[in-house]
């Protein structure tokens, strides 16, 4: 679990350093579809 957090944690780095405006929309979309999905994994 606590690897899926850093994961989680790195991919958001480095989307916000990537496109700065998905930011919102990355948190949205990480809320609603990944973090369900490594909490029933």
């Amino acid at each position: 679990m606590i690897a899926g957090s850093q994961w989680m944690d790195t991919l958001a780095k480095v989307a916000t350093r990537r496109v700065p405006r998905v930011r919102p929309w990355s948190s949205a979309t990480c809320s609603s579809s990944s973090l369900p999905a490594l909490h029933t994994a």
